[in-house]
C-alpha cells in the first residue's frame, strides 16, 4: 500500500471518527430531551456525554482533518496585501502560533498529568480521556504550522497562500 493511499484511508477514518462523535452529541441531547420533557425523568449522564463527545468532535477535527486554510481567519487586511505581503504575514503569524504553542507546552503537559486524578461527575470518566483529543490537537497542530511555514519558504509558495 502506498503512503498516499494510507494517508487517504487515515483521513477517511478520522472523518468517520468525527462523524461518530457528532452522532453521539446528537443522540445524547435527543435522549436528554425525550427523558426530561416526555418522560419527566432527566438523565444525569447525557449532558456530560454530549459535552465530552463535543470536545472530541471539535479538537479531533481541528487536529486531524481540517487543513490550516479551513480554520477561521480574519483576512480582511490580509487579502488587501500583495502576494509578497501575504507571504510575509503568513510566515509571521505562523511563527507567533508556534511560539504560543511552545510557551504553553509545559503548562499543558502538567495539566494533562493533573487530570489523571480527576473524573467527571456522572460518568466517572477520567478527564485525561475526556480531553485526549485536545492533546492530539496540541501535538499535531504545531506540525501543521511548521509544514505551512516551510511550504511558504519553498519555491512553490504561491500555491500555499
Amino acid at each position: 500500500m502506498s503512503f498516499a493511499r494510507l494517508m487517504r484511508k487515515a483521513a477517511l477514518a478520522a472523518d468517520w471518527a468525527a462523524g461518530a462523535a457528532l452522532f453521539v452529541v446528537f443522540a445524547a441531547l435527543l435522549a436528554q430531551t425525550v427523558m426530561r420533557y416526555a418522560l419527566r425523568s432527566p438523565l444525569s449522564t447525557s449532558q456530560e456525554l454530549a459535552m465530552i463527545a463535543f470536545i472530541w468532535f471539535v479538537f479531533w477535527l481541528a487536529g486531524t482533518t481540517i487543513s490550516l486554510r479551513e480554520h477561521i481567519r480574519f483576512d480582511v487586511f490580509y487579502n488587501a496585501l500583495p502576494e509578497q505581503g501575504r507571504r510575509a504575514v503568513s510566515i509571521l503569524v505562523n511563527l507567533v502560533y508556534l511560539g504560543i504553542f511552545a510557551w504553553a507546552m509545559r503548562a499543558t503537559w502538567e495539566y494533562f498529568q493533573f487530570l489523571e486524578f480527576e473524573k467527571t461527575a456522572s460518568l466517572a470518566i477520567s478527564y485525561q480521556i475526556a480531553f485526549f483529543p485536545y492533546f492530539i490537537f496540541f501535538a499535531v497542530f504545531p506540525i501543521k504550522i511548521a509544514v505551512a511555514i516551510l511550504s511558504l519558504l519553498g519555491r512553490d509558495w504561491r500555491e500555499n497562500l
